[in-house]
């Protein structure tokens, strides 16, 4: 996995990972956030290379179908983009205020 897709994961475990189950955010935590690989989350989990990497890929896919039917990432992004483009424009402590709403709906 490179790098943007790692960044396109996380951002979608910020924005969706309460929407999976317990398992499914631990097992993409260890994978995404702690670096650990297949084997190392097998042994914890006390399950196959395999099953990791098939729970991993399934749960990656659920992510991005919520995406793909709320769209929560690419409204952050454009918001982001129309607040660059308008910060001249717009008071600072508005635009820190909406930053602010924007982190908390990323789940930061």
């Amino acid at each position: 996995m490179n790098y943007v897709e790692k960044i396109r994961v996380t951002r979608l475990i910020d924005v969706y990972g309460e929407l999976l189950t317990e398992k499914q955010r631990d097992y993409l935590t260890f994978y995404y956030d702690e670096d650990l690989s297949l084997n190392e989350i097998g042994e914890y989990f006390k399950v196959s290379r395999q099953a990791v990497s098939e729970n991993l890929r399934r749960s990656v896919q659920q992510l991005e179908n919520y995406e793909k039917k709320i769209g929560m990432i690419e409204r952050l992004d454009q918001l982001e983009n129309l607040l660059n483009q308008t910060q001249d424009q717009v008071p600072k402590t508005l635009i820190e205020k909406i930053r602010h709403v924007m982190d908390f709906e990323r789940g930061n």
